[in-house]
């Protein structure tokens, strides 16, 4: 009973996603769109042209706070503990910019 109650329920669902998948099924080629060149806009020769303004880059560096259950502590002695600060520590290598500081919380409850 409950085998013939999961054919039904997977039939009306794969019957739901024939109606996209008819003209893959049928061999019919999907509606075929034919790209059209944007309207270019003209430049006048006395006219100065906008360029971006360079952006200053940001001083100093971005800090991250990772929140972490006690057995993932890098600080701690878990081999959880251990992998997780290497890769903390080549993380902040490839990116100097960035400070990950890592801050233990409790399994459960507050804090």
């Amino acid at each position: 009973m409950v085998l013939l109650s999961v054919l039904a329920i997977l039939a009306l669902f794969l019957g739901g996603c024939t109606t996209w998948l008819e003209p893959l099924l049928n061999g019919e080629p999907a509606g075929v769109v034919t790209p059209t060149s944007a309207p270019t806009a003209e430049v006048n020769p006395g006219e100065p042209t906008m360029s971006p303004e360079p952006v200053a880059p940001i001083q100093g560096a971005v800090t991250i706070p990772i929140w972490l259950p006690p057995q993932f502590d890098p600080e701690g002695d878990t081999p959880a503990g251990d992998v997780l600060r290497a890769r903390l520590d080549a993380f902040m290598e490839e990116n100097p910019g960035v400070l990950l500081v890592t801050r233990v919380k409790a399994a459960s409850g507050p804090g």
